[in-house]
């Protein structure tokens, strides 16, 4: 992989130009970029912790609660990885397939990983409200830091897919509405 390559820091204002050196470099390359999904999950991890912790006792000692949010960010981990980093980018390839997409699920994976990027500013956020023993959910952080974040990555993941697909931008939002539907349906049927 070449030493110019930083998708840590070009993925935020130049996505297209991150996307297109990371399918030069990834030729010869077995590379997935887990660090996203790890970051993510240990963020998942925070978020849920909490009421996990209530779970099991309902004013739990701080130690405890401390010991529940590190499982949660194992298994949160885990979770992150084998969504983000399995099923996903499986789903899109399979989908992305009807248009006659030429990416590899490894490529699609890279590019869910790199999109997942912005999300990376929750942690520090988060671990600040856990420090002063705030609830550290994804609902305590400010929201419109949410959305800013949300319109990065989703415009991150439209021209990521784009590109190592061969598409152009409206077919790769419908690439990732579909795989992702299916999803969603799930998600709302199981909170009705």
């Amino acid at each position: 992989m070449s030493l110019n390559f930083k998708p840590y820091k070009t993925i935020w204002f130049n996505p297209k130009h991150t996307f297109q050196s990371f399918n030069i470099n990834q030729s010869n390359n077995t590379t997935i970029y887990y660090i996203p999904f790890f970051v993510l999950g240990i963020s998942f991890g925070l978020s849920v912790g909490n009421e996990v912790s209530l779970l099991i006792d309902a004013n739990p000692p701080w130690s405890q609660k401390l010991i529940i949010f590190l499982l949660s960010s194992l298994i949160g981990i885990c979770f992150i990885a084998f969504f983000f980093g399995l099923i996903v980018p499986w789903v899109t390839h399979l989908k992305g397939k009807i248009w006659n997409g030429t990416a590899s699920k490894k490529e699609i994976t890279n590019v869910y990983s790199l999109s997942l990027i912005p999300y990376i500013l929750f942690v520090p956020y988060q671990l600040t409200l856990l420090v002063f023993r705030l609830n550290p959910s994804h609902e305590s952080i400010n929201a419109g830091f949410q959305f800013l974040l949300w319109i990065i990555s989703i415009r991150a993941l439209i021209i990521g897919i784009s590109t190592v697909q061969k598409f152009s931008y409206s077919i790769s939002l419908l690439n990732i509405l579909l795989a992702v539907l299916p999803f969603l349906m799930m998600s709302l049927i199981m909170k009705a």
